[in-house]
């Protein structure tokens, strides 16, 4: 079993008004085993958007477990995560 250990932050918006109407936030965090607490390298992680499933974005985590999901709107969403190994 893996424990997903991940932290939302506003990040500055830059951007037109128009494109955007609400604040962005950057998702990310650490992959852990939650028997050992060693970092899962390599693992696929993924996060959507609850309602309606939306904007799939899917990265793999670093040596030290580490991801980071480019910024999104405020909003809910589903976070995944699966390696070779775990359930």
């Amino acid at each position: 079993m893996c424990l997903v250990q991940a932290q939302s932050a506003p990040v500055a918006n830059n951007g037109p008004s128009s494109q955007v109407s609400g604040k962005l936030y950057r998702i990310a965090g650490t992959l852990t085993d939650s028997v050992t607490g060693k970092a899962i390298a390599h693992a696929t992680v993924g996060l959507s958007g609850v309602a309606p499933r939306t904007d799939l974005q899917v990265v793999e985590s670093g040596d030290d477990g580490q991801f980071a999901f480019k910024p999104v709107l405020a909003g809910k969403y589903a976070l995944s995560a699966q390696r070779r190994g775990y359930i």
